[in-house]
């Protein structure tokens, strides 16, 4: 961060840097998340900004750590995932921070909506390619909340404000790279 903000001072920064910040569960979120605040007022520059904080509310589907409403579908075990924060700290840094946007429940739309709350939506996971989307997301969540994943549609019609994460915009791009090229012959004309 230092040096960035050194570059930027300097104006030798040729690209616009975003910096971000991770809240860990095993510490202060609010006072991480303040924290974070403070470095981006000391940061700030016309090229170089702390503008935002990662918190890793849950885990993922694949490992059965996603924290979900309804229970795991694979196994008849009634399990539901796990937070990395107690409910009383999740409902404080929820108030402070936006959301990665998996799996909404239909009343949280408007929610959202009036809170201002910004949806991070990660579009690799958008294609529904066989090896994810049958093999873990339909036997872990069930064929029904499989289809209803990053529910774009509905944010737009809240007017919620959707952003992405960068690193999965380039991995969405490389999808949708053809492997082999047709083996035409393209004319000029």
């Amino acid at each position: 961060m230092e040096a960035y903000h050194q570059l930027d001072k300097e104006g030798k920064l040729k690209l616009r840097m975003h910096g971000g910040y991770q809240v860990f569960a095993d510490k202060n979120p609010i006072a991480d998340i303040e924290h974070a605040v403070e470095l981006r007022e000391k940061y700030k520059g016309s090229r170089f900004d702390i503008d935002t904080i990662k918190i890793l509310l849950d885990g993922v589907l694949e490992s059965r750590t996603a924290y979900l409403t309804e229970p795991y579908s694979n196994k008849d075990d009634g399990y539901h995932g796990m937070l990395r924060f107690d409910t009383d700290a999740l409902a404080d840094i929820v108030k402070k921070t936006n959301e990665d946007m998996q799996l909404v429940q239909p009343a949280d739309f408007d929610r959202m909506a009036k809170l201002g709350v910004i949806a991070v939506a990660n579009p690799f996971w958008f294609i529904k390619e066989p090896l994810y989307h049958e093999k873990l997301s339909v036997p872990y969540l069930g064929a029904q909340r499989a289809e209803k994943q990053y529910p774009m549609k509905a944010f737009f019609d809240k007017n919620i404000v959707v952003t992405q994460i960068w690193l999965y915009l380039i991995r969405t791009l490389r999808l949708a790279i053809p492997k082999k090229l047709p083996k035409q012959k393209f004319s000029a004309q």
